[in-house]
């Protein structure tokens, strides 16, 4: 399908789809914890695996790394598994936080005048 460069008499331009083609997922694994995230994209590389990215928590003003890793897989199907060297890690599907739009209560909208 990419290499379509004209549709009867017009030119077109056929890119992958930038998020459809793509799944992400969450290992946790306290073996991995010592990896670099350039690592683990280099080793996984047979699994499929194109970026890769390490939850850190703040604590008292301190970003600290955690054991769990995000993994975007460069297909749209996500694994049940994958084998990081000698370890055999479970991949959990990855849901990110809801985006937040502001601070208002259920129901309320900035546009409400009897509400403070």
């Amino acid at each position: 399908m990419q290499s379509i460069e004209k549709l009867g008499d017009f030119p077109i331009e056929a890119t992958p789809h930038r998020t459809l083609n793509y799944s992400r997922g969450v290992i946790s694994e306290p073996d991995l914890f010592d990896v670099s995230e350039t690592e683990l994209v280099e080793e996984l590389q047979s699994e499929k695996v194109c970026a890769a990215h390490r939850i850190t928590i703040k604590r008292n003003g301190c970003l600290i790394p955690t054991k769990h890793v995000i993994l975007t897989f460069c297909k749209p199907e996500l694994p049940k598994s994958i084998h990081a060297g000698y370890v055999y890690a479970r991949v959990k599907p990855y849901v990110p936080n809801p985006l937040l739009a502001g601070t208002y209560t259920l129901g309320v909208t900035p546009g409400d005048s009897d509400h403070p």
